[in-house]
């Protein structure tokens, strides 16, 4: 995950969180696993202040951070004239197909930010950067009601899919579920678009 731009504390955080992840699985996203993932590395106290100076939480941001990484690059290799209705869903899937391997992970993070409403609001904010993400690499330009109006929407079919996936055996009922739900806004938007035609 280094570039060269990257500083060295962003080199820290990637060295910690690649450590964490194995370990989430069993301990969850705790100060417990953080500090034994710190050790594994031979990492010292004033490392891990600058590698993730809000503990976990600045770790469970990283770790979605690089599924974005993700989607902005499945989004850039689509043809300029995909639909929008096959770019939603593209980045919408790339976002999961790189979370795929850390399922667990998610779904510790999913159960830490049930316990505590602060953590729940940061879930959100988490849907809603992503559909933001999605809309802006689509639609770029000037921002209107348009365009906010359709990230609710959308940051509303990432929650659910996301719920989807974690809750299914199979990716495969999750791309179903995605489908599905993608299909019930773009029905719902030619509904509207006829009915204001009608008025």
């Amino acid at each position: 995950m280094t570039t060269p731009e990257s500083l060295p504390s962003d080199d820290l955080r990637d060295r910690l969180l690649d450590a964490l992840l194995p370990l989430v699985p069993f301990d969850g996203w705790t100060p417990q696993a953080l500090e034994h993932a710190a050790e594994s590395i031979d990492m010292d106290a004033d490392e891990r202040v600058l590698a993730a100076p809000n503990g976990v939480d600045d770790l469970i941001a990283a770790f979605f951070a690089r599924a974005d990484g993700a989607v902005r690059d499945r989004l850039m290799g689509l043809p300029e004239d995909a639909r929008i209705r096959d770019s939603v869903t593209a980045g919408v899937a790339a976002w999961i197909d790189h979370l795929e391997a850390d399922k667990l992970a998610v779904r510790a993070a999913v159960a830490r930010s049930a316990t505590h409403p602060g953590r729940s609001l940061s879930a959100a904010q988490r849907a809603w950067g992503l559909a933001d993400l999605i809309w802006g690499e689509i639609t770029p330009g000037p921002k209107d009601f348009s365009h906010y109006s359709k990230r609710t929407i959308l940051s509303g079919v990432i929650t659910s899919t996301v719920l989807a996936w974690l809750g299914a055996d199979d990716r495969a009922a999750a791309d179903r579920f995605l489908e599905n739900r993608i299909s019930n806004v773009m029905a719902f938007e030619a509904f509207k678009r006829r009915f204001r035609g009608a008025r």
